[in-house]
């Protein structure tokens, strides 16, 4: 990890109108972009990606063949991602078409970015402590994503930027859902990576959201396998198949978790329950990516791990946040009562720091004259008192 990504704060006039023409604009072929395009940062399979600068903010610039001409309903589709805001995926913070390219502004800006082998495996040789809890980020992550009705459908190692400062989820659905070459080979990519693709998708039937969280079983089974001191390459050998595929060699899915398990730590062993139901071959059985998110979040708070082992940090912990929205509304009481109290103090000093009433009564001759209550004989008085009281006995 030798570079780190850019966490420039993206202005609320650049994501309104970064383009002098608002946040999506259209170019004829012979026009200028306002962008100045800097160093390369890397290519898929939909296009190249470049830094750029726009209004003195760097992003990235993902280009996209667009064959056709650009429907209105792609429009609302950009529009509802642009709306995305989560600290842990990527942000589109505006888009353009100058024919046949579907240009996508995203940020922060990745450098040497991904969770590829290499760089998994060089992360987690020195800082394994930065990478455990980014297990509860990234549920969280796609918990939001789906509570927005969109489908990453193509999660995989790649895909996922990660620093000393953040992670990101980054390639969700846009990538996939703009590109319009349907050869074979576009819609190979449209099922995703086959690798980490669930078995629902792979043999093409309809999939929801549970085959992402197929995917993300996968990359959490491999960085698992890292941290617990092993290699990828350990973790290939068990898939024996031509195809390589982890859908394809689900039968070895308990030598796989046995590679992972942890002879000192029980959190470990209860984060591999749940990639267990993350990667059925039945997608029935997934969980759905909020409840992955509570209980890896659980496992930190219920468990005595390691204090350098959390699997999941305090901006996506749902225990936290509540125990922190149950503390802001406590102090919000206390303040409110000491906010009284002080009205009240101030009210008595008042009273007692004014001049006292002078009360005189002036007793006129008609006042005397007026008839003086009937007095109240002693022999009446005992009457009224309690039999008891009187020396009678009581029945």
């Amino acid at each position: 990890m030798e570079k780190e990504l850019d966490g420039n704060h993206v202005s609320s006039c650049v994501r309104k109108d970064w383009s002098g023409r608002g946040s999506h604009s259209e170019y004829k072929r012979d026009e200028r972009i306002p962008l100045n395009e800097g160093r390369f940062l890397g290519c898929g399979v939909n296009g190249e990606v470049h830094e750029v600068i726009c209004q003195d903010v760097r992003l990235a610039l993902k280009k996209i063949v667009h064959r056709h001409r650009f429907l209105a309903s792609e429009k609302r589709e950009i529009d509802v991602l642009k709306k995305l805001k989560h600290r842990h995926i990527i942000e589109l913070v505006g888009t353009y078409v100058q024919s046949p390219i579907l240009g996508l502004l995203l940020a922060p800006v990745a450098q040497d970015h991904d969770l590829s082998v290499n760089m998994l495996e060089a992360i987690v040789g020195e800082n394994g402590y930065l990478l455990a809890p980014r297990f509860g980020c990234l549920a969280s992550a796609m918990a939001y994503l789906h509570a927005n009705n969109i489908r990453h459908k193509d999660i995989k190692p790649s895909n996922i930027l990660l620093s000393s400062s953040g992670t990101w989820i980054t390639d969700f659905g846009m990538a996939k859902d703009f590109t319009t070459d349907l050869t074979s080979t576009s819609e190979s990519r449209e099922r995703g990576t086959l690798k980490y693709c669930a078995p629902e998708v792979a043999t093409y039937l309809d999939s929801g959201r549970s085959a992402d969280m197929f995917s993300l079983g996968c990359v959490f089974l491999e960085i698992i396998v890292v941290l617990e001191g092993h290699r990828l390459e350990d973790l290939a050998a068990l898939c024996t198949k031509k195809n390589r595929s982890y859908e394809a060699n689900l039968d070895r899915i308990e030598e796989w978790l046995d590679l992972c398990k942890s002879t000192d730590h029980h959190g470990t062993n209860l984060l591999i329950q749940e990639i267990r139901q993350m990667v059925s071959a039945d997608r029935d059985m997934r969980p759905t990516a909020e409840a992955v998110a509570l209980r890896i979040a659980s496992i930190d708070t219920y468990t005595k791990a390691k204090s350098w082992l959390k699997f999941c940090s305090q901006c996506c912990d749902p225990w936290y946040e509540r125990r922190r929205i149950e503390h802001e509304k406590e102090l919000a009481e206390l303040d409110q009562k000491q906010r009284e109290m002080k009205e009240f103090v101030m009210k008595i000093n008042d009273l007692l720091e004014s001049k006292p009433v002078d009360f005189q009564f002036d007793i006129t001759k008609e006042d005397a004259s007026e008839e003086k209550p009937e007095e109240i004989s002693s022999s009446a008085y005992l009457s009224l008192r309690p039999a008891a009281e009187n020396g009678q006995q009581v029945a």
